[in-house]
């Protein structure tokens, strides 16, 4: 057997092994009306998701949405691992009474990645109030706008965040109150959280 023969055998060997421990998740389709197949908003997505076996990734199509009290279960920590709208610029998350409402509450959420939506004029953009993530990493979203303005109290923000492991990266994150912040005074310190990227 030929020295290339072998290399090819052993690098499939490798590949077939590593099969099994790629993710496979089940996906949920968020678009504008979305009936049958799909959800026509996010927070019913991922109320359907949660009650399914497995874990999943919701994915959401361009268009302008009006989701407000999105809450992932803090008691199926891992469960919904992935959140990825079609383009930061075309999935527009906005608060139909504007900064009176929180987005998503990401409590207790273990290994979550949300990328590629845009998120307008809530109260609290994303926030933490039941308990601390872990490995919550928010990629490639814009924050517009979020927290009650000229409110010097802790009233929203961005982001609102405690947890462990929380990676805010290449998010644009302007003309709102607060912007990010993390740890909740009553609670242990947050640790090993990173924010990389711009805010104006």
């Amino acid at each position: 057997m030929s020295n290339f023969s072998k290399t090819l055998l052993i690098t499939l060997g490798c590949l077939l092994f590593a099969l099994p421990a790629m993710a496979q998740y089940t996906e949920f389709v968020v678009e504008p009306g979305g009936s049958g197949t799909t959800y026509p908003d996010l927070a019913s997505a991922v109320a359907t998701a949660q009650g399914f076996a497995g874990e999943h990734k919701i994915v959401i199509r361009a268009g302008a949405y009006a989701d407000v009290g999105v809450v992932i279960d803090h008691t199926q920590p891992g469960k919904i691992r992935e959140i990825v709208g079609d383009d930061m610029t075309t999935v527009i998350f906005t608060d139909p009474a504007p900064e009176t409402g929180f987005f998503l509450d990401v409590s207790g959420v273990n290994d979550l990645k949300v990328t590629g939506i845009s998120v307008v004029s809530y109260m609290w953009g994303m926030t933490s109030q039941f308990g601390p993530p872990t490995d919550l990493h928010v990629f490639d979203c814009i924050f517009d706008d979020n927290g009650v303005d000229g409110l010097a109290s802790s009233a929203g923000g961005a982001f609102s965040l405690h947890g462990s492991d929380i990676l805010i990266e290449d998010c644009e994150v302007m003309n709102g109150e607060r912007g990010i912040r993390f740890g909740y005074k009553y609670w242990s310190p947050s640790k090993a959280n990173t924010w990389v990227g711009p805010v104006t």
